[in-house]
């Protein structure tokens, strides 16, 4: 399959290829549903425009569902437009990381594949989640998207807010609007929530789109979550918007696991 992607810099109007291979497409976690597993991919590339040497960022996400049929695939491109894209980088399923071992499943409802923790319902399986992240901080690097989401959303209601999750779906904007009266002041803060591996930083575009979704919102604060780092660009571009009237914040690896840690439960 051709996996060559064509952008033109938004800068100076080059036309230019770009090797879908570079964006280092790896799995990045996986939810039960109706008919077997979503398998969700990440990957990213950050490079310069070869003719006026702007920077530039793709960011790609993609999942197939059930297991061997491409569902759904975007881009986020960040200084650069994409004119032709690839449809579904060429990745393939490995049962082998799936391979599900059941572990005092009559107690705890805790399933663990070799490199994978799956975790049962938010009602009873968060809280022990967050216990097992506590005491091995790795852990959180080997569940998947939908568990992340649900450890924010539990890190906030025992925080005294009012939390909702929001459905599963490829929208983006946010995962978790969680609710709270602040000194007599509602105040309503929008939490999107990215599983990333450790090497893929979460880059502006998304940072971008959050921004846009609070404004459209009319929400008081917007945090971006995430198991990995942001790029300069996306924290610069945070920065610009932090001020009283719009709280954008960025919450790393090391911001989220404090949280954990401090979580009682």
């Amino acid at each position: 399959m051709d996996k060559t992607i064509i952008v033109q810099c938004k800068r100076c109007a080059h036309l230019f290829e770009v090797d879908g291979d570079d964006l280092n497409v790896q799995q990045d976690g996986a939810d039960e549903r109706g008919m077997g597993l979503e398998v969700f991919y990440h990957g990213a590339i950050g490079a310069h425009c070869p003719q006026c040497r702007s920077p530039f960022e793709i960011e790609y996400e993609a999942s197939e569902y059930p297991v061997g049929m491409p569902n759904y695939a975007e881009y986020h491109p960040t200084g650069v437009t994409i004119v032709k894209g690839v449809p579904l980088v060429d990745f393939s399923f490995h049962d082998e990381d799936y391979d599900y071992e059941t572990v005092d499943k009559s107690e705890s409802g805790l399933i663990v594949p070799e490199r994978k923790l799956i975790v049962g319902h938010l009602n009873d399986g968060v809280a022990e989640l967050i216990l097992e992240i506590k005491k091995r901080h790795n852990l959180i690097h080997d569940i998947d998207p939908r568990q992340f989401e649900e450890i924010i959303a539990h890190v906030f209601k025992n925080n005294g807010f009012v939390v909702d999750l929001t459905k599963r779906s490829r929208d983006g904007g946010r995962d978790v609007i969680a609710l709270r009266n602040d000194m007599g002041i509602p105040c309503k803060y929008i939490i999107e929530c990215k599983k990333y591996a450790p090497q893929n930083k979460v880059g502006v575009g998304l940072v971008r789109s959050l921004f846009g979704v609070q404004m459209n919102e009319g929400a008081n604060k917007a945090i971006l979550a995430t198991t990995s780092e942001f790029t300069a660009g996306a924290k610069k571009f945070a920065a610009t918007k932090h001020t009283a009237e719009w709280f954008l914040d960025l919450k790393d690896y090391n911001h989220v696991m404090d949280w954990i840690l401090k979580d009682q439960g």
